[in-house]
């Protein structure tokens, strides 16, 4: 096995942005078939969550990888799993958009993740 490859699938390897980005938009293809695959059929909200499980921790691994390449603490990682709710009242615009901002809170690490540099160029 060459050496790029033992350091790309190894958990303690470097992974670029670009890297990232790519290990990401199967994640996301698995994340929008199953959202499309629940709203046309009825299948219990555990089946749901269990289909979703395995690639969120795929996420969240490639996301702390990212994190700690990038020189970010992995703490942030948190963000991931951690429900923020920014507004809980009924108020005419604000509930759709402040509640929109609980989510993209979740998006933090993963962006950062995104447009952080490396700490440490590839050696390789």
């Amino acid at each position: 096995m060459s050496e790029r490859l033992k350091d790309a699938l190894h958990p303690a390897g470097w992974t670029e942005p670009r890297g990232y980005l790519l290990s990401l938009l199967p994640i996301a293809l698995v994340f929008v078939l199953v959202a499309i695959l629940a709203a046309r059929t009825s299948l219990p909200q555990w089946v749901i969550s269990l289909a979703l499980l395995p690639p969120f921790l795929v996420l969240a691994l490639l996301t702390i990888r990212r994190l700690r390449d990038a020189g970010w603490s992995v703490w942030w990682a948190l963000l991931l799993i951690v429900n923020i709710n920014i507004a809980d009242v009924d108020w005419a615009l604000l509930p759709p958009l402040l509640t929109g901002l609980g989510y993209l809170v979740k998006l933090t690490p993963i962006a950062i993740g995104l447009v952080a540099p490396s700490a440490t160029p590839r050696t390789i």
